[in-house]
């Protein structure tokens, strides 16, 4: 999920601010859960102070789940200029890793329960895509 925010980061610092394109191998209302690399932070370290309630438990992490839609409005407020979502067809994803990725977030993707999860560590200070891309794009990447 956080890789999400990664690859986004890294496959836009080009073509968003300079273009903006968001391009992505998703449908524009297909949401993408992700995880803020705070947020991640905030829960290891919640685990590791108070390990007891957490032992045999498996819990999936999302901060938020925008659809590519929502991202491109979201950078674009961030940017302060209009930023459109660009489907790329996944047959263009040559690399046999990338294209397994976005084949599965196409498909299933990730379910996680993003208001129960929330709702049940609310000591998690949870991070929106539009605050993540304020913070990161507010001084144009």
């Amino acid at each position: 999920m956080e890789q999400g925010r990664a690859i986004l980061a890294a496959a836009a610092h080009e073509r968003v601010p300079h273009r903006g394109v968001l391009d992505l191998p998703l449908p524009p209302d297909r949401p993408l859960q992700q995880l803020a690399r705070p947020d991640l932070g905030a829960f290891a370290a919640q685990v590791l102070l108070d390990p007891a309630p957490y032992v045999g438990q498996r819990i999936e992490l999302a901060s938020d789940a925008p659809a590519p839609a929502q991202m491109a409005t979201a950078l674009g407020a961030a940017l302060g200029r209009e930023v459109r979502h660009e489907y790329v067809p996944l047959t263009a994803i040559g690399n046999p890793d990338m294209h397994a990725m976005w084949t599965f977030l196409n498909g299933p993707g990730y379910r996680v329960d993003i208001p129960a999860l929330h709702a049940a560590h609310p000591e998690i200070h949870w991070t929106g895509f539009a605050d993540w891309a304020g913070r990161v794009w507010a001084t144009g990447g």
